[in-house]
C-alpha cells in the first residue's frame, strides 16, 4: 500500500462524466439531500440524517478521517452542467499487513439506475490499485441489496460467502451480510 499516494494530498479522479473529489461544505445541501433520504438507509448500517447540522458535521469528520489516515470519502459529482454532488464513496478499515481497504457507496436516489455507481467504483478501484498499490478490496453488503450487489458484480468483484447473523445494524438488529471482494491481480480496466 502506497499511503502517500492516498493521504500527502486527497486524491482526486476524473473520467470524462464524473469526478471523485473531497467533499466541502459548499456541498452541504447537495449531500443533505443523499443523507436525508430515508430509501437510501434502507440498507445501510446506519440511519438517514435529520437535520443539516448533523451533516455539517460529517463533512468536518470526513476532513479529520483523512488527516488520521483513517478514511478516504469521495464525493461523487457529475463533470458537466451542473457540477454536482450526486453520491459518495467511502474507503475505510485500511489494513496494512494485507494491503486491503473496505470500501462503501451510496448514491442520490435521483440517479440510480444509470450505471454511475458502477463508473464511481471503477474510478475508485483504478487508483487504488494502479497508484496506491492496494492488493485487496472489500465489501459488506446485506443479501437484499441487490443493486449494491450488481455494482460489486459489475466491477468484477467475487462474492466470497455470508457471514451469518454476524453483525448488528441500526434498526435491523443482527443481520446476515455477503462479504464480496477483487484482488489487484483480479482488476481490468
Amino acid at each position: 500500500m502506497n499511503e502517500s499516494k492516498m493521504f500527502n494530498q486527497f486524491p482526486e479522479i476524473q473520467s470524462d462524466k464524473y469526478v471523485l473529489s473531497k467533499i466541502t461544505t459548499a456541498e452541504l445541501d447537495d449531500l443533505f439531500e443523499i443523507c436525508s433520504n430515508e430509501a437510501l438507509y434502507k440498507y445501510s448500517s446506519s440511519r438517514a440524517k435529520k437535520n443539516k447540522a448533523v451533516v455539517y458535521n460529517m463533512i468536518t469528520q470526513f476532513e479529520r478521517d483523512f488527516n488520521h489516515k483513517k478514511a478516504i470519502y469521495w464525493g461523487i459529482y457529475q463533470k458537466h452542467s451542473p457540477y454536482k454532488l450526486i453520491g459518495l464513496i467511502e474507503l475505510f478499515n485500511f489494513n496494512k499487513e494485507v494491503d486491503m481497504v473496505t470500501i462503501g457507496y451510496m448514491l442520490n436516489e435521483s440517479y440510480w439506475g444509470q450505471g454511475i455507481a458502477t463508473t464511481a467504483v471503477h474510478l475508485a478501484l483504478t487508483f487504488l490499485f494502479e497508484t496506491a498499490q492496494i492488493n485487496r478490496v472489500q465489501a459488506f453488503v446485506l443479501a437484499e441489496n441487490l443493486p449494491s450487489k450488481r455494482v460489486l458484480l459489475r466491477n468484477q468483484f467475487t462474492h466470497e460467502g455470508t457471514i451469518r447473523e454476524g453483525m448488528y445494524w441500526n434498526d435491523l438488529g443482527i443481520v446476515s451480510i455477503d462479504l464480496y471482494s477483487i484482488l489487484r491481480s483480479e482488476f481490468t480496466k
